[in-house]
């Protein structure tokens, strides 16, 4: 079913709209869809319909808001900045898995560093690879991807969250896996309210920086007993946390 986001929020009774000209041209003329189709809306809040398309851009709603899709705690995905595409790739994956939050770092082994006069354009960017990812998967709501930062700032800004499970994968972590620590936090506290997960880039994580994690109270947690590239591996960390939690 075709799909189009609105950058407004719809009333409760609304009934029939018009489509503005950004959203109609996407609809009609992107996605080709014809008068007498059936849509999915999405307003700028998230929720979504099923509707008619009619002519000249109208819309008709054919039923109730849907259900949300929204996992039951905030994921935040605190990811190594990787090289070349890597970052897209991770942002779309992250967004279909559920993740709400993402967190570039610049850490000590990343190979990738984002100039401050490539930044804006760069943000935008993600911003659209978010938007679509959200719309694509039927995500009620649209993830936010946070300023460029480093690690102790971001430990830092997180630091108050109540609630949390705060895991960082690391290769050379052998004892505890993600799923016992998922499991154990579920034993004692039951469903998290937040979810930090931490990726170092390509080269991995030094040890000060699993040093200044476990500090703030992050669990070091392994993925398996194979290597995974850093693109793979908030993915994998994520796959689980849906299994375990939805």
């Amino acid at each position: 079913m075709k799909k189009v986001r609105l950058e407004v929020d719809l009333d409760e009774g609304w009934q029939q709209i018009s489509l503005d000209a950004a959203a109609r041209h996407h609809l009609c003329n992107v996605q080709r869809a014809l008068s007498g189709e059936k849509v999915l809306l999405v307003d700028k809040s998230g929720r979504r319909f099923f509707s008619e398309l009619g002519k000249n851009g109208c819309v008709k709603r054919m039923g109730d808001c849907l259900a949300d899709t929204e996992p039951p705690y905030r994921v935040y995905l605190i990811q190594g900045m990787p090289k070349g595409d890597k970052w897209e790739f991770i942002l779309q994956k992250g967004v279909e898995l559920g993740a709400t939050d993402f967190y570039p770092l610049n850490l000590q082994r990343s190979i990738a560093r984002v100039k401050k006069e490539d930044l804006s354009k760069k943000v935008i960017r993600w911003n659209k690879i978010i938007a679509a990812a959200a719309l694509q998967s039927g995500r009620t709501g649209c993830p936010i991807i946070h300023p460029v930062t480093d690690l102790k700032a971001c430990v830092a800004e997180l630091a108050l969250l109540p609630n949390t499970l705060r895991v960082v994968a690391w290769e050379e972590e052998r004892s505890l896996s993600l799923a016992d620590a998922i499991s154990d936090y579920r034993k004692h506290c039951g469903i998290p309210e937040h979810i930090c997960i931490v990726i170092g880039p390509e080269g991995g994580l030094a040890a000060d920086e699993i040093g200044v994690l476990k500090e703030s109270g992050f669990q070091v947690v392994s993925l398996g007993r194979r290597i995974l590239r850093t693109e793979t591996a908030g993915i994998m960390a994520l796959a689980n946390l849906t299994y375990e939690f939805e």
